[in-house]
């Protein structure tokens, strides 16, 4: 009696097959990271749209917006609370706000558990990576001890950076004995913001890569990595504007140049540091002074982003 054989595949119908699916994957992947990107986009807006939110009713409250950085000079050494502190209550954190120790600023970076090293989820875009344990500084330009960073700054106007010749005609800037370029600068209300609130920058994003950055001389950049810039609790040492605020000085995603690894100067630094940036494809998002996020591409003209960033400069936007 003849039984029959069975067939299996043959090694070139094996290939053939496997083939197809690595066909299928490579046009599915690209598919599925871009739904993913475009997931972490929206996030991204509306933690901008929450920060509009508490903003404005911070402004009800007030009659005007946080003090963008109230810097005091004690004995040689800055320190002062940044205006993501006074927020924090209205970014659904109060719990976090009434820890903090306004009177000894040092005592909110001692410990993993302490109010200036909490991870705030709005304060964070999900495309960007970070060290979900924070960053422990020790001998670096502010006190010693646990931060988090934040993906978004506050708009200094035309120039944050470096304070010695920064120009405070934005939204958030230097307060109080120690502020730059003038002492005892005022905060700003929605009066001050003569170039109108559909036309003005209120907070973007910063980006913490930058493969050239971290090449220059660690003096020079006081000693921090561009993952440790941005701390939203900073409280103190060098002066602040770096971490909280950003300016039209440079143009949108800006990156360092490969000639500023060892160069015996402090300009990159200042022109990193002055820059918006996002990981996002093709530009960045920022809040406006009505409410508004829009997201401006790579490609937006100096003199746009200088007209946007100024609150009261007379000039005109135009389309943007």
């Amino acid at each position: 009696m003849r039984t029959a054989s069975r067939r299996g595949f043959t090694l070139i119908e094996l290939l053939v097959v496997i083939a197809i699916i690595a066909v299928l994957i490579a046009l599915l992947l690209p598919a599925v990271q871009q739904a993913r990107e475009a997931a972490r986009r929206v996030q991204c807006r509306n933690h901008l749209k929450q920060f509009g939110l508490a903003l404005h009713n911070y402004h009800d409250n007030h009659q005007v917006f946080p003090l963008g950085l109230t810097q005091t000079n004690i004995a040689g050494r800055f320190q002062g609370v940044t205006f993501f502190v006074p927020l924090l209550p209205y970014l659904d954190q109060a719990p976090a706000y009434a820890r903090w120790d306004f009177q000894q600023l040092a005592n909110n970076a001692v410990g993993p558990n302490a109010p200036a090293s909490q991870m705030v989820p709005v304060f964070r875009c999900p495309t960007e990576p970070f060290d979900a344990n924070g960053v422990t500084l020790s001998g670096a330009a502010t006190f010693d001890g646990d931060y988090v960073v934040t993906s978004y700054a506050g708009n200094h106007g035309s120039r944050s950076y470096h304070p010695s010749s920064c120009v405070a005609d934005g939204i958030f800037f230097t307060t109080g004995a120690a502020s730059r370029p003038q002492p005892l600068q005022r905060p700003v209300g929605l009066r001050d913001i003569v170039d109108g609130t559909s036309s003005t920058l209120m907070i973007g994003e910063k980006y913490h890569i930058d493969a050239h950055f971290d090449g220059i001389p660690s003096f020079r950049r006081s000693n921090l990595q561009l993952r440790q810039w941005c701390l939203w609790g900073w409280l103190g040492n060098f002066e602040g504007l770096g971490h909280v605020t950003a300016s039209a000085h440079m143009p949108l995603n800006y990156r360092t140049p490969a000639a500023a690894v060892g160069a015996s100067t402090f300009a990159f630094t200042d022109a990193q540091l002055n820059a918006w940036g996002s990981g996002h494809i093709g530009g960045v998002h920022f809040l406006l002074a009505d409410g508004s996020v829009r997201f401006l591409g790579d490609g937006l003209s100096m003199s746009i982003l200088s007209a946007l960033s100024t609150r009261s400069g007379g000039e005109v936007a135009g389309e943007f």
